[in-house]
């Protein structure tokens, strides 16, 4: 398509160049015909009027008429070039108009295999619908051939299954009545049967309580008299015993008759601190301190806990009105003024008589009761008892125990 083009373009070209050639030839051909034409005039009117006038209309009148040459020249090329250019833009009006026929038919040409081609997919999926419907509708109508057999064969085993669900439901109702029926005949029999036992229970209940009561009343009974029959038996013994050896105290009423503590225990009334008794001893005081109620009898004081009475450590603060027998007179280290120890307790003289009192640092006493323990400070060990802590010391012989503090 581009060869063609640029020959017309150089055969256009030279066309053009052709004609400006021509159209100077011809201009110099007309110049020089007037020129001579013009001379003759010259001449002719130079030979009459003079010669050098003749010079001057000659040169006029060529130059006129050359000048009108020139101008018929541009003219002449000009219209060559109008020519040449009208000539070019046929050509590529031609050439363009060619282009947009063969572009238009290209274009219909893929237009037309384009819609060839969709026409042909549409036809194609026009056809795979068609299958895939005739397909579905098949497929439909086998699973509906399918889902109704099913049906019909689930109502038939639904049917079966309901009449044996109510043969079964029929069974089971008369073996629920027949065990129902059993077991308030079995139910009927048991409560009979606890009824009559429960009668026979309660009425022999009754007969070993009355009998238990009876026993327990004569135990209580018979424990009670040896209670008492022991319990004086004590008394007197302890009594014969304090009378016995109080009758020469003047005798042996320094520590020197005191070997050790079952000595003394073995002569006067006492119990360690934790025992219990059922009963309280016949002559037994009632002593208040800090609002509690202690139980006081010969030296040993008594707290309740439950149904027992036991032994506790003298409280601080207790006041009596004579000295418990078995005391012992103690001293601290120059200190004149006596303290009176007694199993453990020490008391001071009061206003009215005697007060339980925290010993002072120093106290000696002879012995102390059982049921003291050992506590291990250091290198030395010390005895506590009733919460007083002594500690051990020998003096001519004899051990001897100080009060190291509460």
């Amino acid at each position: 398509m581009k060869k063609p083009i640029l020959a017309k373009i150089q055969w256009g070209i030279l066309g053009l160049i052709l004609v400006f050639l021509f159209s100077i030839l011809s201009s110099f051909e007309a110049v020089n015909a007037r020129g001579q034409f013009g001379g003759g005039r010259g001449s002719v009117r130079g030979g009459s009027g003079g010669g050098g006038r003749s010079g001057s209309i000659n040169r006029g009148g060529g130059g006129n008429f050359g000048n009108r040459s020139n101008n018929q020249g541009s003219r002449q090329i000009n219209r060559g070039e109008r020519q040449t250019n009208r000539s070019t833009n046929q050509d590529n009006r031609s050439s363009t108009r060619t282009q947009r026929q063969d572009t238009r038919s290209t274009n219909r040409s893929t237009n037309q295999d384009n819609r060839s081609s969709t026409r042909t997919q549409r036809q194609d999926t026009r056809s795979t619908n068609q299958d895939n419907r005739s397909t579905n509708r098949t497929e439909r109508q086998d699973t509906r051939s399918t889902n109704q057999d099913n049906r019909s064969t689930n109502r038939t085993e639904r049917q079966d299954t309901r009449s044996t669900n109510q043969d079964n439901r029929s069974t089971n109702r008369t073996e629920r009545q027949d065990t129902r029926s059993t077991n308030q005949d079995n139910r009927s029999t048991n409560r009979t049967e606890r009824q009559d036992t429960r009668s026979t229970n309660r009425t022999e209940r009754q007969e070993n309580r009355t009998q238990q009561q009876q026993n327990r009343q004569d135990n209580r009974t018979t424990r009670n008299e040896n209670r008492q029959e022991t319990r004086q038996d004590r008394i007197d013994n302890r009594e014969d015993i304090i009378n016995e050896r109080w009758d020469n105290f003047d005798d042996w009423y320094g520590w020197n008759n005191w070997n050790d503590w079952d000595d003394w225990a073995q002569a006067n009334f006492w119990f360690n601190v934790g025992y219990s008794l059922l009963t309280l001893p016949a002559y037994y005081s009632t002593i208040k301190v800090s609002g509690t109620d202690y139980y006081y009898a010969d030296g040993v004081y008594f707290e309740p806990q439950g149904n027992q009475y036991v032994v506790v450590s003298a409280p601080v603060g207790a006041s009596i009105t004579t000295l418990p027998k078995g005391y012992v007179a103690v001293y601290a280290k120059d200190d004149p003024v006596p303290y009176y120890y007694h199993g453990g307790t020490f008391y001071e003289e009061g206003n009215n008589g005697y007060v339980v009192v925290e010993p002072p640092v120093g106290v000696v006493v002879p012995f102390l009761p059982k049921g003291y323990t050992t506590v291990q400070v250091g290198n030395t060990t010390y005895y506590e008892y009733g919460g007083v802590r002594y500690e051990a010391y020998y003096s001519g012989g004899d051990l001897i125990y100080v009060v190291a503090g509460s």
